[in-house]
């Protein structure tokens, strides 16, 4: 299966202290080429509809971004804003954009024709890695980030500077995201099943689900 979809989340909508006063925002649109095995409940060729299971595995792509003051797109994994691939942080090493996660959920569909049924479903995807928002650990020294990546990496790094009452950026080692937490995503939407007949033979061929929708969430607190 292949879905598209986009995740994002912004401190300022968050209800925890912490991460108000962190003050970052992120989004990322997420391509996902899934293969799944499903366990239906009940047996379609006897009834109309039927709620399934399914679990696999995935290779995603993604790529954060956040806004800027004027509302232009800033790539953050460029910035180093943890200090990736830093002499001064040799155990940081740069996130890839590409990784494998376990997608696994269940839904409903229904018999349209003998060989088309329809469904909605709910996938959650577990990932093994922190970095879909681009926080994860801590903030490493601003002199030092300043030095390697500019000031564009430093502003990026640590946003309560931007707000009412401005905060100085943190020292060093001060927490900045959970690095005990791999981020999760999870699509919903509709789905299409197809059958191809194998020929004149007889028997059929199992299509590809397609995702004909993607509505695709987060959590708004994502470490």
């Amino acid at each position: 299966m292949a879905s598209f979809g986009k995740i994002q989340a912004d401190d300022k909508l968050n209800r925890d202290s912490f991460l108000i006063k962190r003050n970052l925002n992120f989004h990322s649109r997420i391509y996902d080429l899934s293969l799944t095995g499903i366990y239906d409940l009940i047996d379609l060729g006897e009834h109309r509809f039927s709620p399934y299971l399914f679990a696999g595995l995935s290779l995603f792509h993604f790529n954060p971004y956040s806004k800027d003051a004027l509302g232009n797109d800033v790539n953050l994994r460029s910035l180093s804003t943890e200090g990736q691939n830093l002499p001064e942080y040799p155990d940081r090493k740069m996130y890839s954009l590409n990784q494998i996660s376990i997608p696994f959920g269940g839904g409903i569909h229904f018999a349209v024709t003998e060989n088309i049924t329809l469904g909605y479903e709910i996938r959650m995807h577990k990932t093994f890695t922190d970095y879909l928002d681009d926080v994860s650990k801590s903030y490493v020294d601003q002199a030092t980030l300043l030095r390697e990546r500019g000031q564009q990496s430093v502003d990026f790094a640590f946003r309560g500077d931007e707000l009412k009452n401005p905060l100085p950026y943190p020292a060093d080692g001060t927490k900045r995201g959970g690095p005990e937490f791999q981020d999760w995503f999870y699509f919903t939407g509709l789905t299409v099943s197809i059958r191809i007949p194998a020929g004149k033979a007889g028997g059929v061929l199992s299509g590809g689900r397609n995702s004909k929708t993607s509505k695709l969430g987060c959590p708004t607190n994502v470490h």
